[in-house]
């Protein structure tokens, strides 16, 4: 017990230790079990996401036989998958835009007539007249919600293939 030691007496620990490639294949061997040696600090949602990246770059690479290329292709797919979801995206930020622009004029009427808490009811009323969406600038974050995490991973992803490391990127 670590808590019942007392000054001058030392504490000796074993330890077992592994010096091998972080190769994923070796790794997830049944006979090996070391997985979780990859991507460990990870919350396990993320973890996911990256080993979904981590197959999809190596399915990549055993299609082109270049590394570089591989990262290339993964940024086409990702760019193909994520296309709809920034499409929407877009379509919500000019939503927002046109919403400020109509309402931008009014409120600066109101702001040059009213003050205090009258100023902030007017403005209330003004959103509610013109159906004023409030959640339209963070509709439009939408795609950028959904690639960070993807981009994280990649990051991730990237320190831990140990095939890529010395080699050139084409």
């Amino acid at each position: 017990d670590v808590t019942s030691l007392t000054k001058g007496e030392s504490l000796i620990f074993q330890v077992d230790y592994l010096s091998a490639p972080k190769k994923r294949a070796l790794l997830k061997d049944p006979n090996i079990e070391l997985e979780g040696v990859l991507l460990m600090n990870l919350w396990n949602w993320f973890r996911s996401i990256c080993f979904m990246v981590w197959a999809l770059i190596q399915f990549l690479f055993s299609l082109s036989g270049s590394w570089g290329l591989s990262l290339i292709l993964l940024a086409l797919v990702i760019r193909i998958l994520t296309f709809p979801i920034t499409r929407f995206s877009i379509k919500f930020q000019e939503t927002a835009m046109q919403q400020q622009a109509r309402v931008a004029p009014l409120q600066k009427v109101i702001k040059e007539k009213y003050s205090g808490i009258e100023q902030s009811e007017k403005i209330i009323e003004m959103y509610e007249t013109q159906n004023y969406d409030h959640l339209a600038p963070f509709k439009s974050m939408l795609g950028l919600f959904i690639q960070i995490p993807i981009f994280a991973a990649l990051f991730n992803v990237l320190g831990e293939i140990w095939e890529m490391s010395g080699v050139h990127f084409l």
